[in-house]
């Protein structure tokens, strides 16, 4: 996916997700910028505004690379947003799992993945490695 598309698919989930008062920005993170997950959101709830890390697809394992995964992701993040007046402090505890489970069924009822697209390494040669600054 490149950098414009990233930001059409964020675009299009804030609405569908009411959360265009939000200011969101979306840009691909490396795996050790990352540690260890796919996505992570930043946000400052009383300005609502939020960055969305990606990771870079170079960093997937060949072939497990999707554009439903990405989307799914963007999603799950988005979510984010409007849960985290919940979200407790202790971001280790049974609390902090189950709403990050909670999550996960949403996104992944929103997101089912009816794209069905697996792009391989080959195929991403042409993508947009644009940075975010943050």
């Amino acid at each position: 996916m490149t950098q414009a598309e990233l930001e059409v698919r964020v675009a299009h989930w804030q609405e569908r997700l009411r959360l265009q008062d939000w200011d969101v920005t979306i840009c691909t993170r490396r795996h050790w910028e990352l540690k260890e997950v796919c996505a992570q959101v930043t946000l400052v709830l009383n300005k609502k505004a939020a960055l969305i890390s990606i990771l870079d697809p170079n960093d997937y394992q060949p072939d497990e690379f999707s554009v439903d995964g990405i989307e799914r992701a963007i999603v799950h993040e988005l979510l984010h947003l409007h849960l985290e007046p919940l979200a407790p402090e202790d971001r280790e505890g049974l609390q902090w799992t189950a709403l990050e489970q909670a999550i996960n069924a949403i996104s992944h009822a929103l997101v089912p993945g009816l794209l069905g697209h697996t792009i391989s390494r080959d195929k991403l040669q042409g993508f947009e490695k644009k940075r975010c600054d943050s």
